[in-house]
């Protein structure tokens, strides 16, 4: 797998035992074959630690439901059934189910599992289990006719040329923008917060760094740990009444953020002359009374140098890195 698509990550175990959602119960009529221990690839049957020669009880908190061990006994000795400990959690919108949710995709940083019991190649600890695949929506067989198939999640910040120029010699005449590029269609936010410290800040930028990404910022908070942690990933936010010369960018920057006021196209004008390479996102909010102003942000100049997205509007300002 592609080395950006790869998120390293580590179990961390719950402080409280585990409750089990369904409990596995094992009867008398088990001969101890290890079929079940087969069946299973969640680790609820395991042969006994003191006696190699029987089975130990299920861990029924690991069982993903997929019945694929009692399918499988040729004794018929496994029986599943709902917890009465699980049963009792929850109150109100917090239900057994969310809470059992939530637990488990704490603790594995997993998706939460219920299916069949895949072995494929593919399924393995962590995200890397994870697999988007067109061939598995058209055809109902796991690795398709010409095997998997890669989507990308990565997405670009920045113009976009409506068309490109060559010359005759089929050489490229059209200058290509400069673009971010992110592996994955998220950004972290840390301005929208409403009370942070500097370790705070500092750990989500070392998890936008670890993850490409960027992390927005106010200005008057970002320290010089914070810009070490992920230098180049981070993007100063603005107020609307920012003056264009105040505008000290961090060292590294290739983004910053204003948010939108009345003399937001003055500031995008003033900004692109004065900070080449970088490119400047005006933050829109998302309400009524700002739709119109919305509106104009999308009017201005030509589509390649003017997109939107939600809550915010990305200007291009072109070439040089600072």
């Amino acid at each position: 797998m592609f080395e950006r698509y790869h998120v390293s990550m580590a179990p961390a175990p719950n402080r409280a035992p585990p409750v089990p959602k369904f409990v596995i119960t094992r009867a008398s009529n088990c001969v101890n074959c290890g079929k079940c221990e087969k069946a299973c690839i969640y680790g609820v049957h395991e042969r006994s630690k003191k006696d190699p020669r029987e089975m130990a009880d299920p861990l029924s908190h690991l069982c993903k439901n997929c019945f694929r061990c009692i399918a499988d006994c040729p004794q018929r000795a496994l029986t599943m059934s709902v917890g009465p400990e699980h049963r009792a959690l929850g109150r109100g919108l917090w239900t057994s189910q969310r809470i059992a949710t939530v637990w488990g995709e704490a603790e594995t940083g997993k998706i939460p599992v219920l299916g069949a019991g895949y072995r494929g190649p593919f399924a393995g600890p962590n995200f890397d289990g994870m697999w988007t695949d067109m061939s598995e929506i058209v055809r109902p067989t796991r690795d398709g006719i010409h095997g998997r198939e890669f989507i990308s999640t990565s997405v670009d910040i920045g113009a976009k040329p409506l068309s490109l120029e060559f010359d005759k010699d089929g050489g490229l005449v059209t200058s290509p923008p400069d673009v971010i590029e992110l592996p994955v269609p998220t950004v972290l936010d840390i301005s929208r917060m409403r009370t942070t410290t500097e370790n705070t800040v500092t750990g989500f930028a070392m998890a936008a760094k670890e993850l490409g990404t960027l992390m927005f910022v106010p200005y008057g908070i970002i320290s010089f740990n914070i810009l070490e942690a992920a230098r180049g990933n981070i993007v100063p936010v603005y107020p609307e009444s920012v003056k264009v010369d105040m505008m000290k960018l961090p060292e590294g920057t290739r983004m910053a953020e204003v948010h939108m006021g009345q003399g937001w196209r003055e500031t995008a004008k003033g900004f692109e002359n004065l900070h080449p390479g970088v490119i400047l996102s005006i933050r829109v909010r998302a309400a009524r009374a700002w739709s119109g102003r919305s509106s104009s942000s999308r009017s201005m100049g030509p589509p390649s140098s003017m997109s939107t997205t939600t809550g915010r509007a990305w200007r291009r300002a072109p070439t040089r890195g600072m």
